[in-house]
């Protein structure tokens, strides 16, 4: 029932409802596991600069879940997110930082 909420919700451009909608279907939370919607719904709610959001848009394009792998576009929205200041967008640059020294 919720999820129907949301759905009409986040088509008027609610930004928490396309999250929530990314969430269900990523947890198959009333409805059945499908990435290419759980990316769809995050995707748009990156869209608005939703640092969180972004980040975990990045990790699918990173690694082609529920959309074709793109480690340019993903690399571009974990930047992204770390310069609005996402702490976990942060520590993962620094981490690769260090990894590659």
């Amino acid at each position: 029932m919720a999820h129907r909420w949301w759905q009409e919700a986040a088509f008027q451009g609610h930004v928490q409802s396309m999250k929530n909608l990314g969430a269900d279907f990523w947890n198959s939370d009333g409805v059945e596991k499908d990435d290419r919607e759980e990316v769809f719904w995050y995707g748009l709610a990156a869209q608005s600069g939703d640092a969180q959001v972004m980040f975990y848009t990045s990790w699918f394009t990173l690694n082609g879940i529920g959309t074709e792998m793109n480690r340019r576009e993903g690399m571009a929205l974990i930047h992204k997110a770390a310069w609005t200041g996402y702490a976990p967008a942060n520590d993962f640059l620094n981490e690769l930082k260090e990894r590659n020294k």
